[in-house]
């Protein structure tokens, strides 16, 4: 693999003043290009691009993403439509970047609020690049038949893991039928039959060493390893997500990762390889800190131990997210003393009810002892909450509201509980009311309230509570949680020793009148929080309009 990317070569294109970087392994033609698409988490690495990426590459053909973070920065919104104009920028560079390249095949990742946006993009791509178009990814996966149907713009819908299933397609001369059907783990229409074919399922991939790291080095890491906000605690950090392995063995059913790695399956890296990996991104990125961003990062104690004893000497920040079901006091300790800096937990409700009613396979008391003993060994916590749960009562939401109160999270995030394909909870309340063409209204059903997604018996207006919620729950900590990390010694001495030093005293000296409002709102909101919600309610709307804030 090393002696291929000393043969690459570098294409540069600008548009509109901006410069990406793309990537070929040599002058042949470029036989797959993956192409990422505008999104609001534009900071966050185009993990599957890279992943797969990669691995065709180490088996000799040339690959190369078209990352468009770099270049789409304002991208408003998760969906992103053919009618915006940060849609018509990203079109003119991925179309004149294919057209430069001039691949066999194109890649493109899909989740379903993004259906209607990846059909149009590839039937209006397919004006301008002879290039046979592939999808993967979760609804790629969960409905594949979505893409496949008679004089689709789309050949072939990847299910499941696509490694394998890729390097078989890339293989093949042509795309007769006689090939196709042989391959498992795809869907695509016989043009003969008149009708779609979907293959039979292709078995996960049981040992991950045999695929290589990560395709940085397609990437502009620039863009990704200069400090941001978001990932971890709302503060600016030089920060790269990195997963140590695949799939989830619970069985929540509002989470669609059984359908996608299988049910109650969990498969990881050796931690050396994930260490190769992270001690890559500081010496050659010059990154402070990595999130472990698997779905449960302490699954295993022993490998969790492990991690902690060869993570410590690199002398990096880091921070996962897990279970309250599957860690305990000693691994905490552990943990923070490694340079873990924050856990995320996805305590979800209050109510034991609602925790048995969607099968999280938690206990409140877990919640209560977990949280107790990261306060106790001074690590910051996160917490995720759900609210419109199925059957959801007025009183399990004030269970959830009294819980969070008792263990005060360090910050938190809500949402309105959504069923997306792919889960218990559409099959069970909404398959077959979605057409196709409404799938991107899944993405903005906060904005819309519970309305046609409601799942809770109550009625309460979503919207009053998540801002009732909110007030309550953040004033419990004088600061927000980006001011007191700022003013930690922890931060101050990553700071210190950053490659990025400049970045962040100047993204922080940027942010400062943004900490001070949103502190002055903390202490405006504690105060107005004692009046009557009949007084309080048209104050706190004044107050947001004038940019008076208490958020992170």
């Amino acid at each position: 693999m090393q002696q291929l990317l000393k043969d690459s070569r570098t294409l540069e294109l600008t548009i509109d003043h901006k410069k990406s970087i793309v990537k070929i392994t040599d002058k042949g033609k470029c036989d797959i290009a993956f192409v990422t698409r505008p999104s609001e988490h534009g900071e966050f690495i185009p993990f599957a691009e890279i992943s797969l990426s990669a691995y065709v590459r180490y088996k000799g053909f040339n690959t190369t993403v078209i990352d468009t973070n770099p270049v789409i920065e304002t991208a408003p919104t998760a969906v992103v439509t053919v009618n915006d104009k940060d849609y018509q920028a990203y079109f003119e560079y991925v179309k004149n970047t294919l057209i430069e390249l001039n691949p066999r095949y194109i890649g493109i990742g899909t989740f379903t609020s993004d259906y209607d946006f990846v059909i149009n993009f590839a039937r209006r791509i397919k004006r301008y690049v002879n290039a046979k178009i592939i999808v993967g990814g979760v609804h790629s996966t969960v409905i594949p038949e979505d893409f496949i149907y008679e004089r689709s713009p789309i050949d072939i819908a990847v299910i499941g893991e696509g490694e394998l299933t890729l390097e078989e397609i890339l293989k093949l001369d042509e795309l007769s039928l006689n090939n196709l059907k042989k391959i498992k783990g795809i869907c695509y229409f016989d043009q003969k039959q008149k009708k779609t074919i979907t293959t039979e399922r292709r078995e996960l991939i049981k040992d991950l060493s045999i695929l290589p790291m990560p395709a940085y080095e397609d990437l502009d890491m620039t863009f990704y390893a200069k400090p941001k906000k978001r990932v971890i605690g709302y503060a600016y950090y030089s920060v790269v997500p990195v997963y140590s392995g695949r799939g989830c063995p619970f069985r929540c059913n509002f989470c669609a990762a059984n359908s996608v790695w299988g049910k109650g399956l969990s498969r990881n890296h050796a931690v050396d390889r994930i260490i190769d990996e992270i001690q890559m991104l500081v010496e050659e990125y010059k990154v402070d800190a990595i999130y472990m961003i698997d779905d449960t990062f302490t699954l295993s104690k022993e490998r969790v131990f492990e991690f902690c004893e060869k993570i410590k000497p690199l002398n990096i920040v880091w921070a996962a997210q897990t279970r309250v079901n599957c860690i305990n006091e000693e691994m905490i300790k552990r943990m923070k003393d490694a340079g873990c800096t924050q856990l995320t937990f996805g305590v979800e409700t209050g109510s034991q009810r609602m925790l048995n009613l969607t099968k999280k396979g938690t206990t409140v008391q877990q919640v209560r002892d977990v949280f107790k003993w990261c306060k106790k060994h001074n690590m910051r916590t996160f917490a995720n909450m759900m609210f419109n749960l199925p059957d959801e009562t007025e009183e399990d939401v004030k269970l959830s509201y009294e819980l969070y109160k008792e263990i005060k999270p360090d910050d938190f995030g809500m949402g309105l509980t959504v069923a997306y394909p792919g889960t218990e909870l559409y099959n069970q309340y909404f398959k077959g009311k979605f057409d196709k063409s409404e799938y991107h209204l899944l993405a903005r059903a906060r904005s819309f309230g519970a309305g046609r997604f409601k799942l809770a018996r109550h009625n309460l207006d979503p919207q009053e509570l998540l801002v009732d919620f909110r007030i309550n729950l953040k004033l419990q900590h004088l600061f927000p949680l980006s001011a007191r990390i700022i003013f930690s010694k922890e931060y101050r001495d990553m700071i210190k020793r950053s490659y990025y030093k400049k970045d962040y005293i100047k993204n922080i000296i940027s942010d400062l009148p943004n900490v001070l409002v949103r502190s002055s709102g903390t202490l405006f909101y504690n105060v107005i929080k004692i009046f009557p919600k009949v007084i309080r309610q048209p104050v706190i709307v004044l107050a947001n309009n004038v940019g008076l804030k208490f958020a992170n």
